[in-house]
């Protein structure tokens, strides 16, 4: 139904969602506009970076890539973990963090 009035413009979350509006409207601009996310230190980072840390039993010399999102089949997951089995450093871990939130998630995540 989307289809049916071309926008001027549209506004995408990311450039995999830019990217991807060109088949339905090809031709048309979307400018990325990503979350506006304040990081902002505590006075207690550094002690719960040690603490996630420890309970994950992972050292602070060791770096950490973490993917957050749903867990479905387009989010990238195995592109993702394709691109890690490449690194040339063995000195990282994967955290994914998310989980199933429907029936369909829960059979890719079983």
């Amino acid at each position: 139904m989307a289809r049916r009035i071309r926008p001027d413009l549209a506004i995408a979350n990311s450039g995999f969602v830019g990217a991807s509006l060109s088949s339905l409207y090809p031709g048309l601009p979307a400018p990325v506009m990503h979350y506006p996310v304040a990081l902002v230190e505590s006075s207690d980072t550094q002690e719960r970076r040690s603490a996630a840390r420890r309970e994950q039993a992972v050292d602070d010399e060791t770096t950490v890539i973490i993917q957050v999102s749903r867990f479905e089949a387009w989010k990238g997951h195995l592109l993702h973990l394709n691109a890690l089995s490449r690194l040339k450093s063995r000195n990282w871990v994967c955290w994914m963090v998310g989980g199933p939130q429907n029936p369909a998630d829960q059979r890719q995540y079983d």
